[in-house]
């Protein structure tokens, strides 16, 4: 997903980073769905970036996984927190007419969010980046099986020797 974001980087001196540890948990998710947040997510973050990075993180905790997209951006006076996540409404009117945009871009994040049964927020300080955090339930499957002879493959992997087993 970062990869393709790349691109909406051009020739500015901002760097991506996934920091999503290959063990974390699995979630109970519509996966298309998710990654569309992630791309609404990571897109703001590089848009209202000139420079320095941009972060993806994930960490599980009390039965969700929080995903945590943060920038070093222009950041978000306190003021418009909960205005952000409104249709047609924007971070700051100036600096986003400036940026261009359809004015729908964490009104649909939210509602794929709450659509799961988690939650996003938003910390922010004018100046310093934000640091935007949704949930999602994590499921039931463990990410690593233990087969017979002992060693952990991926679920995937599992997965595919079951159906080729099955033919």
């Amino acid at each position: 997903m970062l990869t393709i974001s790349r691109a909406l980087v051009g020739k500015r001196p901002l760097h991506l980073f996934n920091r999503i540890d290959p063990e974390v948990p699995l979630a109970e998710v519509d996966e298309d769905r998710i990654q569309q947040v992630l791309f609404n997510l990571v897109g703001n973050a590089i848009k209202f970036t000139p420079g320095g990075a941009v972060e993806v993180s994930a960490k599980a905790r009390d039965g969700w996984l929080n995903v945590t997209v943060a920038d070093t951006g222009i950041g978000i006076d306190r003021k418009r927190f909960d205005a952000i996540f409104e249709s047609f409404s924007q971070g700051d009117g100036s600096i986003a007419r400036d940026q261009g945009g359809t004015g729908l871009g964490l009104a649909i994040p939210k509602q794929l969010v709450e659509l799961h049964g988690g939650v996003i927020g938003v910390e922010s300080e004018l100046g310093t980046g934000s640091k935007f955090t949704f949930s999602v339930p994590l499921s039931a499957t463990r990410a690593m099986l233990t087969v017979a002879d002992g060693l952990d493959q991926p679920v995937s992997q599992v997965l595919a020797d079951v159906q080729l087993t099955k033919k």
